[in-house]
């Protein structure tokens, strides 16, 4: 059985996620990068204890330009016609281990953003991750190329991470079918607990 929990800036494990998701990066791109989003979803086993088994970060929209913005000369808010604070970025994704972890949290983070009326996500996603969207039947719209000239601060070493395609993608939740994971888990004290991973 496993949990997925939130881990926000005050709590101790937020910076054991953080620094998690730096090693990551580090080990897979050479790339030396300190996230910053507003909280980490995580998968964990039923002790609750970071980093667990994969995670992600998630950002909103309602009181910066979200990062992956950056790359697109695109309105979100008027083109799709929500507020700032319906539109969620989703970063730092990273599985630490091959055993479909990744592909878990984020259709469980996805489902778990929906049901708090989150209408608009946005992220900037190598071929490996869309691939996961796409497994996933998550239809996003591929808003082009993310750009390294157009990252906010070019002091940041990311290492072989924009040698890997990453292109910045959008999609509305309520467009997409992601409901299903409800099926094999329930809400307990804010965590889902997950009977299995399919």
């Amino acid at each position: 059985m496993y949990l997925m929990k939130e881990f926000h800036p005050e709590e101790t494990e937020y910076q054991v996620v953080k620094q998690c998701v730096s090693l990551h990066y580090k080990d897979v791109f050479g790339a030396s990068v300190q996230p910053q989003p507003d909280f980490f979803i995580c998968l964990t086993k039923l002790d609750g204890k970071a980093p667990g088994y994969s995670c992600l970060g998630i950002t909103t929209g309602d009181k910066r330009t979200l990062f992956s913005e950056h790359y697109i000369n695109t309105d979100l808010s008027k083109q799709y016609g929500v507020d700032r604070g319906q539109i969620v970025e989703i970063g730092s994704f990273c599985s630490f281990s091959s055993n479909g972890y990744g592909k878990y949290i984020l259709s469980l983070a996805l489902s778990h953003l929906s049901l708090h009326k989150y209408q608009l996500v946005i992220m900037t996603a190598t071929p490996h991750v869309r691939k996961i969207l796409q497994t996933l039947k998550v239809y996003y719209t591929d808003m082009g190329v993310a750009n390294y000239n157009r990252v906010p601060d070019l002091n940041v070493n990311w290492g072989s991470y924009y040698d890997n395609d990453p292109r910045v993608v959008v999609f509305p939740l309520r467009d997409n079918n992601i409901f299903h994971v409800g099926e094999s888990g329930a809400l307990i004290e804010g965590y889902h607990a997950v009977r299995n991973i399919y």
